[in-house]
């Protein structure tokens, strides 16, 4: 038989109705038992909810139900001495959920008319928290919802390839901490390692290579197994010439140029030039000068006194000594013989027992008419 409960059960719950007591009956409910319908108003003059399950405003017992929407099956009704039933005292969506345990009520043998003690054990929901458990603190069906990671929890971090070593990080209030340990990676070079730690080893490397300076143009060097390749593409240096260019490519134009000229034939003596803005200067020499007849190759063309039948200050006899003559001399001057000085010409031959006309005979062919 079931027997109505005495005593008012409190706030409702189910959200079928605001409010509950005796008024008008709205068209979800009976008046005086069951909550507002839609549009109904109920015993303090609340507008009723919209339907659902209807909560009375007393329990009804032995019904197992929760009549009252209190959370509560059978609460405030009389038991039978020594016997215990599960129990809930915080919202009943979430009893049983998470952490969110049940409890136990236990049949109240001292009062006048056994009834159900207070329930005891019963665990209410609490702020979640992330622990390596991974316990539903909040009872919503959810462990560790909005956390990084499980408080205490330490996990690996950064990347374990090539060059790079994987660090720890702990988990702090939720949320990770920095990564302690790890090598990360660095910009790759030409070693044979994998400085990046993306996998491959030495991949993309390239270089310029030579000199941009002067005539000079740089190349590429490209990376493989830790070596860089030989110079491709560029333009070296050259060795430096006289044309105001810097041909060696060290910042330089014709630096330190010099050139022998001129000629070491006969009187002449070789000199040099210096270059200066792409061209020779002055030769600094001893060139030829106009040939004399000085037995000397004045000129420098090879020949000693081309054209000279003499050599200058050479003295030679001139003249004869036959007969009543007598040699002179001659001196050789710009090449050519002098005139012949002291000499003793030839006269007309007289007849004198002399040879005048030096010609060996003497009084040859003399004759005189009588």
């Amino acid at each position: 038989m079931l027997v109505a409960a005495i005593a008012w059960a409190g706030p409702l719950a189910c959200g079928a109705s605001d409010n509950v007591g005796t008024g008008a009956t709205g068209s979800g409910g009976a008046a005086g038992v069951a909550a507002g319908g839609d549009g109904g108003i109920s015993w303090n003059e609340q507008t009723g909810g919209s339907g659902g399950q209807e909560c009375l405003s007393a329990e009804i017992c032995d019904d197992d139900i929760d009549n009252d929407c209190n959370g509560l099956v059978d609460d405030d009704c009389a038991c039978e001495p020594g016997t215990s039933e599960p129990c809930y005292d915080g919202p009943a969506a979430v009893a049983g959920v998470g952490i969110c345990l049940q409890g136990e009520r236990f049949c109240d043998t001292k009062a006048e008319f056994p009834t159900w003690g207070p329930c005891q054990g019963w665990v209410s929901p609490a702020t979640e928290i992330c622990d390596v458990a991974m316990l539903d603190e909040d009872c919503d069906g959810s462990a560790n919802e909005e956390c990084e990671c499980a408080d205490g929890e330490i996990l690996p971090c950064g990347n374990g390839v090539g060059e790079c070593v994987e660090g720890t990080q702990e988990c702090i209030a939720g949320v990770l901490g920095p990564c302690v340990g790890a090598v990360g990676p660095t910009a790759e070079t030409c070693n044979n390692k994998d400085d990046d730690c993306d996998g491959p080893i030495d991949e993309g490397l390239t270089q310029a290579c030579g000199s941009n300076v002067g005539e000079c143009s740089p190349g590429t060097s490209i990376c493989a197994a830790g070596q860089w390749s030989v110079c491709s593409g560029e333009v070296g240096p050259t060795t430096e010439i006289c044309n105001n260019k810097d041909d060696d490519c060290d910042g330089l134009k014709d630096e330190n140029l010099s050139q022998a000229c001129g000629t070491n034939e006969g009187e002449c003596t070789e000199g040099s030039q210096i270059c200066t803005n792409g061209m020779w200067g002055a030769c600094s020499d001893i060139g030829p000068t106009t040939e004399i007849c000085n037995n000397l190759d004045d000129d420098c063309d090879g020949v000693t006194d081309e054209g000279c039948v003499c050599t200058n200050g050479d003295v030679q006899p001139c003249g004869t000594n036959a007969g009543e003559c007598m040699e002179g001399t001659q001196t050789c001057t710009m090449g050519q013989w002098g005139n012949c000085v002291g000499s003793v010409g030839p006269t007309v031959e007289i007849c004198n027992n002399k040879d005048d006309d030096c010609d060996g005979p003497i009084d040859e062919n003399l004759s005189l008419a009588c």
